[in-house]
């Protein structure tokens, strides 16, 4: 059942101990159009762990090049 909709995009931490993989997995099942892409190797702050990846998903994201 979708919930919500619109363009929704999430880029998560897959080690996060806070808001843990699955909730993303959840929230990306019930919007509509939602776009999540996991990063193994981050947890809660994904942004400064690995910055080069998560902003090169933002972009892609964001539909730039």
């Amino acid at each position: 059942m979708t919930i919500l909709s619109g363009c929704k995009k999430e880029i998560g931490g897959g080690q996060d101990k806070w808001l843990r993989p699955e909730f993303g997995r959840r929230l990306a099942e019930t919007v509509d159009g939602d776009w999540l892409h996991m990063l193994r190797k981050a947890g809660y702050s994904p942004h400064q762990e690995r910055p080069g990846t998560f902003n090169a998903l933002r972009v892609r994201a964001l539909g730039a090049t």
